[in-house]
């Protein structure tokens, strides 16, 4: 797609972690690399499997009382600095708020809230697109089931995790 394209020319959220160092799966190396050829990491099967299941993780958040999601496609670009953007998964309908939907097979990924990597790309995204909030529903494999919890890792998020003037401190 011409969005992904695009991204080669600009820092996104899924570029923050690997700058500031805490990415678990790749380094500042393999960022520059690929922005300079255009070409990115192989697709594996677990990234797949993520990508296949962000609809499913969508509707098991909207099982929840009062959630709707509206799937977001393409980029949105920070009102002030045209090389800062953002591809936000979802957004909660009727509310500005960004939904970031995550799958993983680990059980200890997400034991202890939002990981790290995580909470550094959806801060970067809530600056871009000017959200005060996040919700980042997530579902691990157990066997065939999936769970989908957002309730305690919404937090990590807010507050002084986002930018000045965006909601932060």
């Amino acid at each position: 797609p011409k969005w992904l394209e695009a991204r080669r020319s600009l820092i996104t959220g899924t570029a923050i972690p690997i700058l500031l160092g805490i990415s678990p799966w790749k380094c500042e190396a393999d960022l520059a690399d690929e922005m300079a050829t255009g070409i990115g990491q192989e697709s594996t099967l677990r990234m797949r499997i993520g990508s296949q299941l962000e609809d499913l993780i969508a509707s098991e958040y909207e099982a929840q009382p009062g959630r709707k999601v509206r799937r977001s496609r393409g980029m949105i670009r920070h009102p002030e600095h045209e090389w800062a953007a953002a591809s936000l998964d979802a957004t909660v309908v009727g509310e500005p708020r960004a939904v970031e939907l995550k799958w993983t097979a680990s059980r200890t990924r997400f034991a202890d809230g939002l990981p790290q990597d995580v909470a550094a790309q959806v801060a970067w995204q809530l600056g871009c697109a000017g959200y005060p909030a996040p919700s980042c529903p997530k579902s691990r494999a157990a066997g065939v089931n999936l769970r989908c919890t957002h309730s305690r890792i919404i937090r990590p998020c807010h507050g002084s995790a986002l930018p000045p003037g965006k909601g932060g401190s």
